[in-house]
């Protein structure tokens, strides 16, 4: 945050209010200031159609960088999105909350995810 409102940033006029931030933009941005940009794939789902997806490859390679610089081993966006799933179950919610909180539109995506 300090970074940000050192350099104007997309930030507000009122510091008290969404803390400065200005409400519109991106919470994370790119070392220059700017939003990640989302780039379209395409993957085939589980029933063999072609499926179209949007995804952040140089923000999940900051992340990755992020938990090497920290020393840990094998981290990645990924690795903390499963953590996260595995945490919820353990507490007890709900498969499908779980689902929904991932993005999964299918069940089938969610086949690591498990009661144990």
């Amino acid at each position: 945050m300090v970074y940000r409102t050192s350099r104007g940033l997309r930030t507000t006029d009122v510091p008290g209010r969404y803390r400065g931030l200005e409400p519109g933009s991106k919470l994370i941005l790119t070392h220059k200031g700017y939003k990640f940009h989302l780039n379209t794939k395409r993957r085939v789902s589980w029933a063999g159609e072609q499926v179209d997806y949007l995804a952040c490859d140089s923000l999940q390679s900051h992340v990755t960088k992020l938990y090497r610089d920290a020393g840990i081993r094998g981290g990645s966006s990924h690795s903390r999105r499963r953590t996260m799933a595995s945490r919820l179950i353990q507490q007890g919610q709900q498969v499908e909350t779980v689902q929904l909180l991932l993005g999964h539109a299918e069940a089938r995506s969610r086949s690591t995810i498990s009661r144990n």
